[in-house]
């Protein structure tokens, strides 16, 4: 049983990660291109999470690359104005997805 705790707290700390990035990003302390490397690194680490949940959130994650690649097409600093509402809303959802997740596993616990 402890093991099993071992990699749920493992798996909180990722998550913590996650909407601390996000966080960030909100706050104008990380930028986009690094903000979705990120992303993508610390999902790839979650191992107990659901195969389910995590294709939900590179659904999510999906839309803010596609936002960031069409600013790069165009040799833009920025995200469009278009981008910037994708790309804002996907986030809003990702932090709420990843809450609900913290507070599922913390309740395992």
């Amino acid at each position: 049983m402890i093991f099993q705790e071992k990699k749920i707290k493992k798996e909180i700390n990722l998550l913590e990660l996650i909407s601390l990035q996000i966080k960030k990003y909100f706050d104008k302390k990380l930028y986009i291109g690094d903000l979705i490397q990120d992303l993508e690194g610390l999902l790839n680490q979650l191992t107990i999470v659901e195969e389910e949940w995590k294709k939900d959130f590179r659904t999510l994650w999906l839309d803010i690359e596609v936002a960031y690649s069409l600013a790069l097409d165009q040799e833009l600093e920025n995200l469009t104005d278009e981008g910037n509402i994708i790309t804002e809303s996907s986030l809003y959802l990702l932090k709420k997805m990843v809450e609900d997740k913290i507070n599922e596993l913390k309740t395992v616990l």
